[in-house]
């Protein structure tokens, strides 16, 4: 299995016993705290932010605090505060921050 790791609970995984469609067809899984991969359902959307997009830090602001009023565990908010952590790091180190969609897709 191959993995490729998107934040500290989500994977890319190029699975070998996941009954893909195909052998080997990519998933995007949440990572248990043992370890195990499970893999988020096809039909299930998913979003993700990347940390050169300039709105972005923000927004991991305002969902930090909403998990926080929403009651969310200690575990979550640390997996926020490391993101917002990872985000603002880059931020203050890039010349590649953009306005979302600037680029048109290119």
């Amino acid at each position: 299995m191959i993995t490729v790791r998107i934040d500290n609970k989500h994977s890319i995984v190029v699975p070998d016993s996941f009954g893909a469609a195909l052998f080997g067809t990519p998933v995007i899984a949440k990572r248990t705290v043992d370890g195990a991969f499970i893999p988020i359902p096809a039909d299930e959307p998913v979003i993700l932010f990347r940390a050169r997009d300039k709105l972005a830090l923000r927004m991991l602001y305002f969902y930090r605090e909403l998990c926080s009023a929403d009651g969310c565990t200690d575990f979550q908010l640390g997996l926020m505060d490391d993101m917002i952590g990872r985000f603002k790091a880059f931020a203050e180190k890039s010349e590649t921050m953009k306005q979302p969609g600037s680029t048109l897709g290119r």
